[in-house]
């Protein structure tokens, strides 16, 4: 099942005009054909690293995604890197204190769900980030 979320949110990068994913060493390999397949030709037009985060040279704000964050809506600079978890995990302590800011998509108050899917979560931040404020 990780597979197909993986290449869905390929997809969602392709959709929103992202054009550069970073993966941790652990994501699922790229060319698993679930992957592949679920991406529908998006792995095609989307640039994947697979990289530690700790290499990584950032020149720009850091979003990391957290139940307990700011909400997304209420953001002015939507420009930066985006820092999704697992969903069994979500992200490391070590990783989330180095974001510049903590986000959060604010779930409805009478809503008796846990938490979204890791692709789901990665659609409607990038929709977000993507309107023009």
């Amino acid at each position: 099942m990780i597979r197909v979320i993986w290449g869905t949110i390929i997809r969602i990068a392709d959709w929103f005009g992202i054009n550069e994913i970073f993966c941790s060493p652990t994501t699922v390999e790229l060319y698993n054909p679930k992957t592949i397949q679920a991406s529908k030709g998006s792995f095609l037009r989307v640039n994947v690293y697979y990289i530690p985060f700790n290499e990584l040279k950032m020149d720009s704000n850091i979003y990391a995604t957290d139940m307990q964050g700011q909400s997304i809506y209420s953001l002015k600079n939507k420009t930066g890197l985006i820092i999704l978890g697992n969903e069994a995990h979500g992200i490391s302590p070590k990783i989330k204190e180095k974001a510049h800011q903590i986000i959060t998509i604010p779930k409805n108050p009478y809503s008796k769900a846990e938490s979204l899917n890791v692709a789901m979560s990665a659609a409607i931040i990038a929709s977000e980030f993507s309107r023009r404020s």
